[in-house]
């Protein structure tokens, strides 16, 4: 059963096909999404629930929190050969169109929602901060 992340993963990869390393190049976004989903959780706990002005996550927290979703992302995208970028882009071509235009809003609702929501909570977090 591939997962939503495994067709962003192709996606991504299909984006940067003609570069050196297309599959680093997935897993990197791949993980940075992730990391934009977690971090927004975070701050939405920290802004929205706790409401106090020191709701905020370190750069560090920030590193090691890609880091950490990095590792796990290339031992099964680069590492695992069910999970290689020719395996799920083959499985992509068996999918009917109807699926794939599905898959691939999906996928663009997922970017926007990710990026607006992270963006969003760092604005309420930045005028939180300034005016106290």
């Amino acid at each position: 059963m591939l997962t939503f992340f495994d067709f962003f993963y192709r996606s991504c990869c299909s984006l940067y096909k003609k570069d050196d390393s297309p599959e680093f190049a997935g897993v990197l976004i791949v993980a940075l999404f992730q990391a934009f989903n977690i971090l927004a959780v975070i701050m939405f706990f920290g802004v929205i629930i706790e409401n106090t002005k020191d709701a905020y996550t370190s750069k560090l927290l920030v590193g090691i929190l890609i880091a950490s979703l990095v590792i796990p992302n290339y031992l099964r995208y680069m590492r695992t050969d069910k999970f290689r970028y020719e395996i799920l882009n083959g499985k992509w071509e068996v999918k009917s169109s109807k699926t794939k235009v599905r898959i691939r809003l999906v996928q663009t609702l997922y970017v926007i929602i990710s990026v607006l929501l992270l963006f969003l909570l760092l604005c309420e977090l930045s005028t939180r901060t300034q005016n106290c």
